[in-house]
């Protein structure tokens, strides 16, 4: 439970093997947002990386002149159980893969 945020949209995919969820998650608004995903099923989450996407304005991008303004970073996940939280900045798009056991 907890807020509902229009300008995130989130999806999510598991691996054929299972030990792998895949999370692809947009915020297109102009404040950052918190997320929390439980887990829900028979494994327990390992680990959990993020990669993130955040130009910090809709006029961001890479130029001839500065081919890497905007680049990939890691974000924390934080894992309590079976909850998974962080947060996806303003106008980002992030990636989070969660290992399963």
């Amino acid at each position: 439970t907890g807020p509902f945020y229009l300008s995130l949209n989130v999806v999510a995919a598991m691996s054929d093997d299972g030990t792998t969820v895949t999370f692809k998650a947009v915020n297109t608004g102009k404040q950052a947002v918190a997320v929390n995903v439980v887990m829900d099923g028979s494994k327990k989450v390992r680990s959990a990386t993020m990669q993130v996407i955040a130009p910090g304005s809709e006029g961001g991008r890479n130029t001839l002149d500065e081919p890497e303004a905007i680049t990939p970073a890691a974000a924390p996940v934080g894992v309590k159980g079976a909850t998974l939280q962080f947060t996806m900045p303003e106008l980002s798009v992030g990636v989070v893969t969660v290992n399963m056991q």
